[in-house]
């Protein structure tokens, strides 16, 4: 059953994406990979940690919603991150460090029929 402060039909939701040449080419561990995302994760909640949607997305922690997508390198993923600026999409880019190597990006909480034309096209990390 739906939460009283989301729609079942209009979920809010957040999208990660994970640059794929980390696990394909750099041979990063797959473990290191999903820490990447929720540290960014994370980041992104608590940069929006006021807005509307992020306080629908937490009241009912049961049911929150990530889409895990790949990108293809990091020119990809900053490509998205300055699609994201433009557009007024609050997000954040995690950078690993000591290195300063930009790992993932995730969204902040958004309702999926605002957020999801924008990685139309953009494929399931597998």
């Amino acid at each position: 059953m739906a939460s009283s402060l989301s729609s079942a039909d209009d979920p809010v939701l957040q999208y990660i994406l994970v640059r794929r040449d980390l696990i394909q080419d750099l041979h990063w561990p797959i473990g290191s990979v999903v820490a990447q995302g929720a540290h960014a994760a994370v980041a992104a909640i608590a940069e929006s940690y006021n807005d509307e949607y992020t306080s629908r997305y937490l009241a009912d922690l049961g049911q929150m919603r990530k889409v895990v997508l790949q990108v293809d390198n990091d020119r990809h993923l900053q490509e998205f991150a300055s699609t994201l600026r433009s557009r007024d999409v609050r997000h954040h880019v995690w950078m690993e460090r000591p290195e300063n190597i930009a790992t993932c990006l995730c969204t902040a909480p958004y309702p999926q029929s605002m957020i999801r034309p924008l990685f139309a096209g953009l494929r399931l990390l597998r």
